[in-house]
Protein backbone atom coordinates (compact mmCIF):
# COMPACT_ATOMS: atom_id res chain seq x y z
CA UNK A 1 0.00 0.00 0.00
CA UNK A 2 1.26 3.45 -0.90
CA UNK A 3 1.87 5.85 1.98
CA UNK A 4 0.42 8.75 0.01
CA UNK A 5 -2.82 6.83 -0.51
CA UNK A 6 -3.12 6.07 3.21
CA UNK A 7 -2.54 9.72 4.12
CA UNK A 8 -4.77 11.15 1.37
CA UNK A 9 -7.68 8.94 2.43
CA UNK A 10 -7.12 9.26 6.18
CA UNK A 11 -6.56 5.52 6.56
CA UNK A 12 -3.72 6.06 9.04
CA UNK A 13 -6.04 8.14 11.25
CA UNK A 14 -8.84 5.57 11.06
CA UNK A 15 -6.46 2.70 11.87
CA UNK A 16 -5.18 4.66 14.87
CA UNK A 17 -8.77 4.89 16.09
CA UNK A 18 -9.28 1.15 15.57
CA UNK A 19 -6.02 0.46 17.40
CA UNK A 20 -7.59 2.12 20.43
CA UNK A 21 -9.93 -0.88 20.68
CA UNK A 22 -7.05 -3.33 21.06
CA UNK A 23 -6.35 -4.98 24.39
CA UNK A 24 -2.56 -5.19 24.01
CA UNK A 25 0.23 -2.91 22.77
CA UNK A 26 1.24 -5.49 20.15
CA UNK A 27 -2.35 -5.88 18.97
CA UNK A 28 -2.63 -2.11 18.55
CA UNK A 29 0.61 -2.06 16.54
CA UNK A 30 -0.69 -4.88 14.35
CA UNK A 31 -3.79 -2.80 13.56
CA UNK A 32 -1.73 0.31 12.77
CA UNK A 33 0.46 -1.72 10.39
CA UNK A 34 -2.42 -3.50 8.67
CA UNK A 35 -2.27 -3.78 4.89
CA UNK A 36 -5.09 -4.54 2.47
CA UNK A 37 -5.59 -8.19 1.54
CA UNK A 38 -5.65 -8.83 -2.20
CA UNK A 39 -6.12 -12.61 -2.23
CA UNK A 40 -9.80 -13.57 -2.31
CA UNK A 41 -9.54 -16.60 -0.02
CA UNK A 42 -7.40 -14.77 2.52
CA UNK A 43 -9.88 -11.88 2.45
CA UNK A 44 -12.87 -14.15 3.07
CA UNK A 45 -11.08 -15.86 5.97
CA UNK A 46 -10.26 -12.51 7.62
CA UNK A 47 -13.83 -11.33 7.15
CA UNK A 48 -15.21 -14.54 8.65
CA UNK A 49 -12.91 -14.29 11.64
CA UNK A 50 -13.84 -10.69 12.38
CA UNK A 51 -17.52 -11.68 12.06
CA UNK A 52 -16.99 -14.61 14.43
CA UNK A 53 -15.40 -12.36 17.05
CA UNK A 54 -18.30 -9.91 16.71
CA UNK A 55 -20.69 -12.80 17.29
CA UNK A 56 -18.73 -13.94 20.36
CA UNK A 57 -18.64 -10.40 21.77
CA UNK A 58 -22.40 -10.05 21.40
CA UNK A 59 -22.93 -13.42 23.11
CA UNK A 60 -20.54 -12.58 25.94
CA UNK A 61 -22.25 -9.26 26.60
CA UNK A 62 -25.73 -10.74 26.56
CA UNK A 63 -25.67 -13.77 28.84
CA UNK A 64 -22.49 -15.77 28.97
CA UNK A 65 -20.42 -13.50 31.17
CA UNK A 66 -17.11 -14.11 29.45
CA UNK A 67 -14.88 -11.12 30.09
CA UNK A 68 -11.59 -9.96 28.65
CA UNK A 69 -8.79 -7.91 30.17
CA UNK A 70 -6.24 -5.52 28.79
CA UNK A 71 -2.74 -6.92 28.39
CA UNK A 72 0.31 -5.36 30.05
CA UNK A 73 3.39 -4.70 27.92
CA UNK A 74 5.78 -7.61 28.52
CA UNK A 75 8.26 -6.74 25.76
CA UNK A 76 10.81 -5.27 28.19
CA UNK A 77 10.62 -8.36 30.39
CA UNK A 78 11.25 -10.66 27.43
CA UNK A 79 14.11 -8.49 26.22
CA UNK A 80 15.62 -8.51 29.73
CA UNK A 81 15.48 -12.30 29.88
CA UNK A 82 17.18 -12.57 26.51
CA UNK A 83 19.96 -10.11 27.36
CA UNK A 84 20.50 -11.08 31.04
CA UNK A 85 20.72 -14.89 31.21
CA UNK A 86 21.12 -15.07 34.99
CA UNK A 87 19.56 -11.89 36.38
CA UNK A 88 16.17 -11.85 38.07
CA UNK A 89 13.16 -9.92 36.81
CA UNK A 90 11.50 -7.25 38.93
CA UNK A 91 8.38 -8.30 40.80
CA UNK A 92 6.20 -6.06 38.62
CA UNK A 93 7.58 -7.67 35.46
CA UNK A 94 6.81 -11.15 36.80
CA UNK A 95 3.32 -10.07 37.85
CA UNK A 96 2.69 -8.66 34.37
CA UNK A 97 3.63 -12.02 32.85
CA UNK A 98 0.95 -13.60 35.03
CA UNK A 99 -1.56 -10.96 33.92
CA UNK A 100 -0.61 -11.59 30.29
CA UNK A 101 -1.22 -15.34 30.53
CA UNK A 102 -4.54 -14.74 32.28
CA UNK A 103 -5.53 -12.21 29.61
CA UNK A 104 -4.68 -14.72 26.88
CA UNK A 105 -6.75 -17.40 28.61
CA UNK A 106 -9.76 -15.08 28.84
CA UNK A 107 -9.43 -13.89 25.24
CA UNK A 108 -9.20 -17.50 24.06
CA UNK A 109 -12.37 -18.30 26.00
CA UNK A 110 -14.13 -15.43 24.24
CA UNK A 111 -13.03 -16.62 20.82
CA UNK A 112 -14.27 -20.11 21.68
CA UNK A 113 -17.83 -18.84 22.12
CA UNK A 114 -18.19 -18.52 18.34
CA UNK A 115 -18.01 -22.29 17.83
CA UNK A 116 -19.72 -23.27 21.07
CA UNK A 117 -22.83 -21.22 20.32
CA UNK A 118 -23.25 -22.11 16.67
CA UNK A 119 -21.89 -18.98 15.02
CA UNK A 120 -22.58 -18.98 11.24
CA UNK A 121 -18.83 -18.42 10.76
CA UNK A 122 -17.69 -21.13 13.15
CA UNK A 123 -15.68 -22.71 10.33
CA UNK A 124 -13.34 -19.69 10.39
CA UNK A 125 -11.14 -21.38 12.99
CA UNK A 126 -10.94 -18.17 15.03
CA UNK A 127 -11.01 -20.16 18.28
CA UNK A 128 -7.67 -21.69 17.29
CA UNK A 129 -5.88 -18.38 16.69
CA UNK A 130 -4.78 -18.73 20.31
CA UNK A 131 -3.82 -22.38 20.70
CA UNK A 132 -4.54 -24.32 23.87
CA UNK A 133 -2.36 -22.70 26.50
CA UNK A 134 0.44 -25.06 27.64
CA UNK A 135 0.27 -26.51 31.15
CA UNK A 136 3.57 -24.90 32.13
CA UNK A 137 2.13 -21.44 31.41
CA UNK A 138 -1.07 -22.17 33.31
CA UNK A 139 1.03 -23.34 36.27
CA UNK A 140 3.17 -20.21 36.03
CA UNK A 141 0.04 -18.04 36.09
CA UNK A 142 -1.22 -19.93 39.14
CA UNK A 143 2.07 -19.51 40.99
CA UNK A 144 2.35 -15.81 40.17
CA UNK A 145 -1.07 -15.04 41.64
CA UNK A 146 -0.51 -17.39 44.58
CA UNK A 147 2.60 -15.47 45.63
CA UNK A 148 2.25 -11.94 44.24
CA UNK A 149 -0.32 -9.19 44.32
CA UNK A 150 -0.57 -5.94 42.35
CA UNK A 151 1.70 -4.27 41.40
CA UNK A 152 4.11 -7.18 41.85
CA UNK A 153 4.78 -7.37 45.58
CA UNK A 154 4.83 -10.60 47.57
CA UNK A 155 1.59 -11.03 49.48
CA UNK A 156 1.91 -10.04 53.12
CA UNK A 157 0.08 -13.20 54.17
CA UNK A 158 2.25 -15.56 52.12
CA UNK A 159 3.24 -18.24 54.71
CA UNK A 160 7.02 -17.89 54.76
CA UNK A 161 6.88 -14.11 54.57
CA UNK A 162 4.15 -13.89 57.20
CA UNK A 163 6.20 -16.04 59.58
CA UNK A 164 9.20 -13.74 59.17
CA UNK A 165 7.04 -10.64 59.55
CA UNK A 166 5.58 -12.05 62.77
CA UNK A 167 9.10 -12.74 64.01
CA UNK A 168 10.18 -9.19 63.14
CA UNK A 169 7.08 -7.74 64.84
CA UNK A 170 7.86 -9.69 68.00
CA UNK A 171 11.41 -8.32 67.98
CA UNK A 172 10.08 -4.78 67.53
CA UNK A 173 7.67 -5.17 70.42
CA UNK A 174 10.43 -6.52 72.65
CA UNK A 175 12.65 -3.62 71.65
CA UNK A 176 9.91 -1.07 72.32
CA UNK A 177 9.25 -2.53 75.77
CA UNK A 178 12.96 -2.34 76.59
CA UNK A 179 13.21 1.27 75.35
CA UNK A 180 10.11 2.28 77.35
CA UNK A 181 11.49 0.66 80.48
CA UNK A 182 14.82 2.51 80.06
CA UNK A 183 12.99 5.81 79.49
CA UNK A 184 10.96 5.36 82.68
CA UNK A 185 13.93 4.34 84.82
CA UNK A 186 15.97 7.32 83.56
CA UNK A 187 13.20 9.86 83.19
CA UNK A 188 15.13 12.56 85.01
CA UNK A 189 17.80 12.79 82.30
CA UNK A 190 15.46 12.40 79.32
CA UNK A 191 14.53 15.41 77.20
CA UNK A 192 11.10 13.88 76.44
CA UNK A 193 9.09 10.81 77.36
CA UNK A 194 9.19 9.24 73.88
CA UNK A 195 11.96 7.25 72.24
CA UNK A 196 13.07 8.31 68.75
CA UNK A 197 13.72 6.34 65.55
CA UNK A 198 16.96 7.09 63.68
CA UNK A 199 17.86 5.07 60.55
CA UNK A 200 15.75 2.14 61.66
CA UNK A 201 17.21 2.10 65.18
CA UNK A 202 15.53 3.23 68.42
CA UNK A 203 17.53 5.84 70.34
CA UNK A 204 16.82 7.76 73.53
CA UNK A 205 16.58 11.62 73.71
CA UNK A 206 19.05 12.40 76.52
CA UNK A 207 19.82 15.88 77.83
CA UNK A 208 23.27 16.84 76.61
CA UNK A 209 24.60 17.56 80.07
CA UNK A 210 23.50 14.06 81.25
CA UNK A 211 24.90 11.96 78.42
CA UNK A 212 27.69 10.66 80.64
CA UNK A 213 25.10 8.87 82.76
CA UNK A 214 24.10 6.59 79.86
CA UNK A 215 26.36 3.77 78.72
CA UNK A 216 26.04 3.69 74.96
CA UNK A 217 26.68 5.41 71.64
CA UNK A 218 25.78 8.96 70.68
CA UNK A 219 24.06 8.64 67.30
CA UNK A 220 23.24 12.29 66.66
CA UNK A 221 22.29 15.56 68.31
CA UNK A 222 19.48 18.08 67.97
CA UNK A 223 20.04 21.27 65.99
CA UNK A 224 19.91 23.29 69.20
CA UNK A 225 22.51 21.08 70.84
CA UNK A 226 20.37 20.59 73.92
CA UNK A 227 19.62 16.93 73.16
CA UNK A 228 21.76 13.96 72.16
CA UNK A 229 20.20 10.79 70.76
CA UNK A 230 21.89 7.83 72.38
CA UNK A 231 21.75 4.10 71.71
CA UNK A 232 22.41 2.35 75.02
CA UNK A 233 24.50 -0.81 74.80
CA UNK A 234 21.52 -2.84 75.96
CA UNK A 235 19.53 -1.58 72.95
CA UNK A 236 22.23 -2.27 70.37
CA UNK A 237 21.58 -6.01 70.23
CA UNK A 238 17.82 -5.45 70.05
CA UNK A 239 18.17 -2.95 67.23
CA UNK A 240 20.46 -5.35 65.38
CA UNK A 241 17.98 -8.19 65.88
CA UNK A 242 15.14 -6.12 64.38
CA UNK A 243 17.27 -5.07 61.41
CA UNK A 244 18.37 -8.66 60.78
CA UNK A 245 14.76 -9.86 60.99
CA UNK A 246 13.75 -7.19 58.46
CA UNK A 247 16.57 -8.24 56.14
CA UNK A 248 15.40 -11.85 56.39
CA UNK A 249 12.03 -10.72 55.04
CA UNK A 250 13.68 -8.95 52.11
CA UNK A 251 15.85 -11.99 51.38
CA UNK A 252 12.79 -14.24 51.36
CA UNK A 253 10.93 -11.85 49.08
CA UNK A 254 13.91 -11.77 46.72
CA UNK A 255 14.07 -15.58 46.80
CA UNK A 256 10.39 -15.93 45.91
CA UNK A 257 10.56 -13.40 43.07
CA UNK A 258 13.79 -15.01 41.86
CA UNK A 259 12.11 -18.42 41.81
CA UNK A 260 9.20 -17.04 39.79
CA UNK A 261 11.67 -15.28 37.50
CA UNK A 262 13.40 -18.62 36.84
CA UNK A 263 10.03 -20.13 35.96
CA UNK A 264 9.41 -17.29 33.50
CA UNK A 265 12.84 -17.89 31.96
CA UNK A 266 12.07 -21.60 31.55
CA UNK A 267 8.80 -20.68 29.79
CA UNK A 268 10.30 -17.97 27.58
CA UNK A 269 9.75 -19.73 24.25
CA UNK A 270 6.13 -20.59 25.06
CA UNK A 271 5.49 -17.03 26.22
CA UNK A 272 6.85 -15.65 22.95
CA UNK A 273 4.67 -18.04 20.94
CA UNK A 274 1.65 -17.03 23.02
CA UNK A 275 2.48 -13.36 22.50
CA UNK A 276 2.47 -13.86 18.73
CA UNK A 277 -0.91 -15.57 18.90
CA UNK A 278 -2.34 -12.88 21.18
CA UNK A 279 -1.19 -10.19 18.73
CA UNK A 280 -3.18 -11.76 15.88
CA UNK A 281 -6.23 -12.49 18.03
CA UNK A 282 -6.19 -9.02 19.55
CA UNK A 283 -6.07 -7.33 16.15
CA UNK A 284 -9.20 -9.31 15.22
CA UNK A 285 -10.77 -8.21 18.51
CA UNK A 286 -9.96 -4.55 17.78
CA UNK A 287 -11.52 -4.70 14.30
CA UNK A 288 -14.60 -6.49 15.67
CA UNK A 289 -15.01 -4.01 18.53
CA UNK A 290 -14.66 -1.06 16.14
CA UNK A 291 -17.11 -2.60 13.67
CA UNK A 292 -19.69 -3.14 16.42
CA UNK A 293 -19.26 0.38 17.78
CA UNK A 294 -19.65 1.93 14.32
CA UNK A 295 -22.55 -0.27 13.23
CA UNK A 296 -20.56 -1.64 10.33
CA UNK A 297 -21.88 -4.08 7.79
CA UNK A 298 -20.24 -7.12 6.29
CA UNK A 299 -19.18 -6.12 2.82
CA UNK A 300 -20.43 -8.26 -0.02
CA UNK A 301 -18.14 -9.28 -2.85
CA UNK A 302 -19.20 -11.12 -5.96
CA UNK A 303 -17.74 -14.20 -7.52
CA UNK A 304 -14.22 -13.78 -8.93
CA UNK A 305 -14.76 -10.80 -11.19
CA UNK A 306 -14.38 -10.75 -14.91
CA UNK A 307 -11.61 -8.36 -15.88
CA UNK A 308 -13.00 -4.86 -15.90
CA UNK A 309 -16.00 -5.73 -13.70
CA UNK A 310 -15.47 -3.70 -10.56
CA UNK A 311 -18.96 -2.68 -9.53
CA UNK A 312 -19.51 -0.75 -6.31
CA UNK A 313 -22.65 -0.29 -4.25
CA UNK A 314 -22.43 1.74 -1.06
CA UNK A 315 -25.63 2.17 0.96
CA UNK A 316 -25.75 4.86 3.64
CA UNK A 317 -21.98 4.94 3.79
CA UNK A 318 -20.68 7.01 6.73
CA UNK A 319 -17.15 8.38 6.68
CA UNK A 320 -15.75 7.39 10.11
CA UNK A 321 -13.77 10.61 10.57
CA UNK A 322 -16.78 12.92 10.24
CA UNK A 323 -18.53 11.80 13.41
CA UNK A 324 -22.02 13.11 14.13
CA UNK A 325 -21.90 15.69 11.33
CA UNK A 326 -21.51 12.95 8.71
CA UNK A 327 -24.15 12.86 5.98
CA UNK A 328 -24.51 9.22 4.76
CA UNK A 329 -24.07 8.76 1.04
CA UNK A 330 -25.29 6.22 -1.50
CA UNK A 331 -23.17 5.38 -4.50
CA UNK A 332 -23.84 2.77 -7.15
CA UNK A 333 -21.31 2.08 -9.90
CA UNK A 334 -22.70 -0.63 -12.21
CA UNK A 335 -20.65 -3.42 -13.69
CA UNK A 336 -18.66 -2.41 -16.74
CA UNK A 337 -18.13 1.21 -15.70
CA UNK A 338 -14.40 1.98 -15.83
CA UNK A 339 -14.42 5.62 -14.65
CA UNK A 340 -16.72 7.93 -12.71
CA UNK A 341 -16.84 11.73 -12.81
CA UNK A 342 -18.37 13.51 -9.82
CA UNK A 343 -19.81 16.98 -10.50
CA UNK A 344 -21.62 19.53 -8.41
CA UNK A 345 -21.28 22.83 -6.53
CA UNK A 346 -18.51 23.74 -4.12
CA UNK A 347 -18.89 22.10 -0.70
CA UNK A 348 -21.31 19.67 -2.29
CA UNK A 349 -19.56 16.54 -1.02
CA UNK A 350 -17.60 15.48 -4.10
CA UNK A 351 -14.25 15.07 -2.35
CA UNK A 352 -15.83 13.40 0.68
CA UNK A 353 -17.60 10.94 -1.61
CA UNK A 354 -14.39 10.17 -3.48
CA UNK A 355 -12.43 9.72 -0.25
CA UNK A 356 -15.20 7.54 1.20
CA UNK A 357 -15.01 5.13 -1.74
CA UNK A 358 -11.23 4.94 -1.56
CA UNK A 359 -11.11 4.61 2.23
CA UNK A 360 -13.87 2.00 2.31
CA UNK A 361 -12.11 -0.04 -0.38
CA UNK A 362 -9.00 -0.17 1.82
CA UNK A 363 -10.92 -0.83 5.05
CA UNK A 364 -12.88 -3.55 3.35
CA UNK A 365 -9.70 -5.32 2.26
CA UNK A 366 -8.22 -4.94 5.74
CA UNK A 367 -11.10 -6.31 7.83
CA UNK A 368 -14.11 -7.02 5.58
CA UNK A 369 -16.42 -4.52 7.31
CA UNK A 370 -17.33 -0.91 6.51
CA UNK A 371 -19.55 1.74 8.19
CA UNK A 372 -22.50 1.31 5.84
CA UNK A 373 -25.83 -0.50 5.63
CA UNK A 374 -26.34 -4.16 4.78
CA UNK A 375 -26.20 -4.89 1.07
CA UNK A 376 -23.19 -2.69 0.45
CA UNK A 377 -20.66 -4.28 -1.88
CA UNK A 378 -17.17 -3.56 -3.17
CA UNK A 379 -14.72 -5.22 -5.49
CA UNK A 380 -11.27 -6.40 -4.46
CA UNK A 381 -8.59 -4.13 -5.91
CA UNK A 382 -4.91 -4.93 -6.22
CA UNK A 383 -3.90 -1.29 -5.64
CA UNK A 384 -5.54 1.98 -4.68
CA UNK A 385 -4.09 5.25 -6.02
CA UNK A 386 -4.96 8.84 -5.13
CA UNK A 387 -4.15 12.28 -6.47
CA UNK A 388 -5.92 14.68 -4.13
CA UNK A 389 -5.00 18.29 -3.35
CA UNK A 390 -1.98 20.28 -4.45
CA UNK A 391 1.47 18.81 -4.90
CA UNK A 392 4.00 21.65 -5.01
CA UNK A 393 7.76 21.69 -4.49
CA UNK A 394 9.85 24.85 -4.71
CA UNK A 395 13.04 22.81 -4.31
CA UNK A 396 12.15 20.61 -7.30
CA UNK A 397 10.70 23.50 -9.32
CA UNK A 398 7.37 21.66 -9.35
CA UNK A 399 4.19 23.69 -9.87
CA UNK A 400 0.74 22.55 -8.79
CA UNK A 401 -0.09 21.44 -12.34
CA UNK A 402 3.26 19.70 -12.79
CA UNK A 403 2.78 17.97 -9.45
CA UNK A 404 -0.53 16.53 -10.62
CA UNK A 405 1.02 15.41 -13.90
CA UNK A 406 3.86 13.68 -12.08
CA UNK A 407 1.42 11.88 -9.79
CA UNK A 408 -0.90 10.84 -12.62
CA UNK A 409 2.07 9.68 -14.68
CA UNK A 410 3.14 7.41 -11.80
CA UNK A 411 -0.40 6.04 -11.51
CA UNK A 412 -0.64 5.30 -15.25
CA UNK A 413 2.71 3.52 -15.25
CA UNK A 414 1.94 1.43 -12.15
CA UNK A 415 -1.80 0.62 -12.31
CA UNK A 416 -3.31 -2.59 -13.58
CA UNK A 417 -6.86 -3.33 -14.81
CA UNK A 418 -7.57 -4.40 -11.19
CA UNK A 419 -6.55 -1.08 -9.63
CA UNK A 420 -8.76 1.66 -8.20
Amino acid sequence: MYKRTAVDLGLDVVLEGIAGHALSPNGADAVRNSNPIFDREAYLLKQKRVAAVMYAMAAANSEHGVRVETFPDISEALEFIASHPTASLEGEQVFNIGLYIRGARLLRALLGLSSQLGCPDRDSGVEDVIAEIPENLLYLEQEVFRILESPGTVKANYPTVKALRDKADAKRMERSRMASEMMRSNSSIMQSDTAVMRDGRIVLPVRTESKGQVEGYVQSASSSGGTVFMEPFRLVDMNNAVIMATEEIQLEIARLIGSLSDMVRDCEEDIRILSSQVTEADSLYAFASWARQNDCCRTQIGEPAVEGDYSCNLIHARHPLLGKKCVPIDLAVPSGIRAVVLTGPNAGGKTVTMKTVGLFSLLNQICGFIPASDGSSLALFDRVFTDIGDEQSIADNLSTFSGHMKSIGFILRTMTPSSL
